[in-house]
């Protein structure tokens, strides 16, 4: 688990290089995010990362951005490895570099090659930070199946 996180790591931070300003206040229609998380359930701490691919659908000059998100990750269950599914559509409230992020969808959840399948709903929580005509972006939030996140992306 952890060489794939490295791997993850290393590709994002690859991309990040080419990151470029956009004079003009420009709205990226694409974003892929990088998130790593903790998935607290009583006493255990599981780790979680994911990536993401967001898509903006409708952005109104008032500050609010409607989209739609699907993302994929592992979730580490003291050795179970589950992997992660989750489309969402998302609402982005705000008109600074700041927003306020809300997503609802659901999330499949599959243990050893479709041995075990869960299908939850999905939901976040969170914080997003993106300087106005710039293409890097951070993340912070709660969610499920992310747990307690950060995210990292790049916007297009």
């Amino acid at each position: 688990m952890k060489s794939r996180f490295i791997l993850l790591v290393l590709s994002l931070v690859s991309l990040l290089n080419y990151a470029q300003t956009i004079e003009q206040n420009e709205i990226f229609k694409n974003t892929i995010t990088l998130n790593v998380g903790i998935f607290p359930i009583d006493d255990i701490i599981y780790p979680t990362m994911s990536a993401q691919y967001e898509r903006v659908l409708v952005a109104h000059k008032i500050g609010h951005v409607f989209g739609i998100s699907f993302g994929g990750g592992l979730l580490d269950d003291n050795g179970d490895i589950y992997t992660m599914i989750f489309p969402r559509a998302y609402w982005l409230i705000g008109k600074k570099s700041s927003k306020l992020e809300l997503a609802v969808g659901g999330a499949m959840l599959i243990e050893d090659m479709f041995e075990s399948i869960v299908v939850i709903p999905s939901f976040a929580v969170g914080f997003r930070y993106q300087k106005k005509s710039k293409r890097m972006l951070y993340k912070v939030g709660v969610g499920l199946p992310d747990g307690i996140y950060a995210s990292i992306g790049i916007s297009f």
